[in-house]
């Protein structure tokens, strides 16, 4: 649902998690770079229940 307007995206799932009573840690994992914006750094900064460490996949590519 990314192309559809208005539509949540994955910082706004990741605020309501966050929000969980009694929720310890969140950590996400082999987040895409496009994924990472102002809004999911915010988050991370505002709650010290989400983890600060992201991997990023990276892949090295051939034309051949």
């Amino acid at each position: 649902g990314q192309d559809l307007p208005g539509r949540p995206d994955l910082a706004d799932l990741v605020e309501q998690v966050l929000q969980v009573p009694g929720l310890r840690r969140l950590r996400l994992s082999s987040i895409e770079p496009n994924e990472v914006g102002e809004k999911l750094m915010r988050l991370m900064q505002q709650y010290p229940n989400f983890c600060r460490h992201l991997h990023i996949p990276l892949q090295a590519g051939q034309d051949r």
